[in-house]
């Protein structure tokens, strides 16, 4: 009976130990998984901060470009406001410019210098149509351009085809029998 006692616990034994090393070997295939899924999450936790730090300079350029979009969006409320002042501007040098019209009219002088809005133009007839606002009144300009006229835009020499009707200008012109003859024309 000793002997079965004995033979059962070598056997239970046994089994102990092939458990242990079964269990064993499982236990460091889940310790290196573990260890390499600590690695990764090392990894990962990396590329998290990166993120995290990538996403605050996105967040930072949105704050700066809502600024300047506010900054925009007030220029160009400023815009409307500067076009008003431009055109009652140009409406008092107009109103000024008539005045001397009048003034060099009395004083024999035959050439005149205004600011206006060309409101049409003829390349074949060599014609051009410029209005000038006058208190509430606008006076028009019309005529040939002088085989000698100055043409001007944007500093630069111009022909009378880089010219577009809504261009603001300056124009020197003179009358004559024959009507409107036009000296110079700039555009601003």
């Amino acid at each position: 009976m000793r002997n079965i006692v004995i033979v059962a616990l070598s056997v239970a034994l046994a089994a102990a130990i092939v458990s242990g090393f079964i269990f064993y070997q499982k236990y460091i295939d889940t310790h290196d998984a573990l260890l390499i899924s600590e690695n990764k999450l090392s990894g990962l936790q990396g590329k998290v901060t990166q993120m995290n730090r990538e996403i605050a300079s996105l967040q930072d350029q949105l704050k700066q470009n809502a600024e300047r979009l506010g900054q925009l969006e007030s220029a160009k409320e400023r815009i409307a406001e500067l076009r008003n002042v431009i055109t009652e501007k140009d409406q008092a040098i107009s109103e000024c410019e008539v005045t001397l019209v009048s003034l060099a009219s009395w004083a024999g002088e035959k050439k005149y210098r205004m600011r206006g809005e060309l409101t049409a133009l003829d390349h074949t007839y060599q014609t051009a149509v410029i209005e000038v606002p006058f208190s509430e009144k606008k006076f028009t300009i019309g005529g040939s351009i002088s085989s000698g006229a100055i043409l001007k835009r944007g500093g630069q020499s111009a022909r009378l085809e880089d010219f577009q009707v809504g261009d603001r200008v300056i124009v020197i012109w003179e009358s004559t029998r024959g009507g409107h003859v036009i000296h110079s024309l700039k555009v601003e």
